[in-house]
């Protein structure tokens, strides 16, 4: 079965004329008939009642016809894949949320310029919230953030569950980490956040607010690499995904608290703009995948 004799098939029939079939595929006419004759020889079906005039379609020339016009729709949309892939200018604009950035970018853009060298990427880090405004205005083609309002995201906006990922309180392995045993330890120590607009940062301003408490933060800075640093020499407590922590050079030298008085899960997903969601579906996945990857989750 060709796809030529099926392109002769739909042609006839939306023109019901073997002239203007010919002439639209630029072949002719008894090339038409000969096509519309293989399809159904390869098929095994009559297409066609040929003793009526004009030629009406069987029942199953029907079924067979809605069939070839999705066909043909597929064929149309994998060539204009291709040649999306095949561009040698095409720039995607891609966000990465600042916590996970240290640890991740390096390793996507390794990854870009291997499998796909023809695309030129604009790289963009900040707070997720600040990210998906951006998104949502259209001034971003592709993003890799957390939210823990996954669920309330727009339904109209493509995305890709990454994983969960549990937030925090994390200390150098300087420290007796076993003492820790309340918020108010932690307070004792100080924190080590990151600058205003950070999420992490507002849960636990929130967090404490709700225990009558003012955050000790000791020191403010942004980076998730600058925090970890910090961290190994003691200074204070970070707020940090342990996925995060586990997988950083920082592993040996820092250890996560899971104390039961604090808990906070946040969403790793990927986003694609909706018009470019079938273009680069292939290209959204395997993203998540190296990501998944970096972070040592399956």
């Amino acid at each position: 079965m060709k796809i030529e004799d099926i392109e002769a098939f739909v042609a006839f029939v939306e023109l019901q004329s073997t002239t203007l079939a010919a002439d639209k595929l630029n072949v002719s006419q008894p090339s038409v008939s000969k096509r519309i004759q293989n399809l159904e020889d390869d098929l095994g079906l009559d297409l066609f009642d040929r003793r009526s005039r004009p030629l009406k379609l069987t029942q199953q020339g029907v079924a067979i016809y809605q069939q070839s016009q999705q066909i043909l729709q597929q064929l149309l949309q994998f060539k204009s894949l291709a040649g999306a892939l095949k561009s040698e200018n095409k720039k995607i604009r891609l966000g990465i949320a600042t916590s996970i950035a240290d640890i991740c970018l390096l390793h996507l853009l390794d990854y870009m310029k291997l499998h796909y060298p023809h695309i030129q990427l604009e790289i963009f880090t900040g707070w997720s919230v600040d990210l998906m405004q951006r998104f949502k205005l259209q001034q971003l083609d592709l993003v890799i953030l957390t939210s823990s309002h996954f669920s309330k995201i727009d339904s109209s906006i493509v995305t890709t569950l990454i994983a969960p990922l549990n937030i925090v309180p994390v200390v150098s392995r300087l420290l007796q980490s076993s003492s820790i045993q309340s918020i108010e330890d932690c307070q004792q120590i100080g924190w080590i956040l990151n600058h205003e607009g950070c999420g992490y940062r507002a849960y636990l301003s929130d967090y404490l607010v709700q225990h009558n408490l003012i955050p000790n933060i000791k020191i403010e800075i942004t980076g998730t690499r600058n925090h970890a640093e910090l961290l190994t020499k003691g200074l204070g407590v970070g707020l940090m995904p342990k996925q995060v922590v586990e997988s950083s050079l920082y592993a040996q030298q820092l250890t996560v608290i899971e104390p039961d008085f604090f808990s906070f899960e946040v969403m790793l997903f990927a986003a694609i703009q909706p018009d470019l969601a079938n273009i680069y579906a292939a290209l959204l996945t395997e993203l998540s995948q190296q990501v998944r990857k970096i972070l040592g989750l399956p």
